[in-house]
């Protein structure tokens, strides 16, 4: 079950909060990502961060839902990265996660893919109007294009 995000002021003011140990995990999960991202496609080293370990588990954040795919195929050789330096042997299963400010909503970028798969939506969308012969189906079609015109 996960568990309630604490305010930093409410850790601060406890008596048992050790700043040194604090300190040591994010020296920790630095070392980490930067062991990971040394040892994966370069093209892959600002999509991602090491975010935690918890339970054993390294804990990842993709900066969109189409690299947490791409880094999802990749767990298996992440744990093997990760399991090769000894300081983080422990480390016993991989979970990528979607960074919760690239979820926002915002529009999915493309602009990664070659040009041959980059797609115009409205090229595609007047080439279908042309081909539909359904008027009903044809009519719903020039709605959307009259929509994605004013976008």
């Amino acid at each position: 079950m996960p568990t309630t995000p604490k305010l930093l002021s409410s850790i601060i003011k406890n008596q048992g909060f050790d700043a040194s140990s604090l300190v040591k995990k994010v020296q920790l999960l630095k070392r980490l990502d930067q062991v990971i991202k040394s040892q994966l496609p370069e093209n892959m080293s600002g999509k991602f961060e090491v975010a935690n370990i918890r339970d054993n588990t390294l804990i990842i954040l993709a900066n969109s839902p189409s690299w947490a795919t791409r880094l999802h195929y990749q767990q298996q050789q992440i744990l093997v990265i990760a399991r090769s330096s000894h300081e983080f042997a422990f480390i016993d299963s991989v979970k990528v996660k979607v960074s919760p400010s690239s979820s926002d909503g915002s529009k999915n970028d493309n602009s990664e893919l070659p040009a041959s798969h980059q797609v115009d939506g409205t090229k595609t969308l007047s080439t279908l109007i042309d081909q539909v012969d359904d008027s009903h189906l044809k009519s719903a079609l020039e709605r959307l294009q009259k929509h994605t015109q004013k976008s």
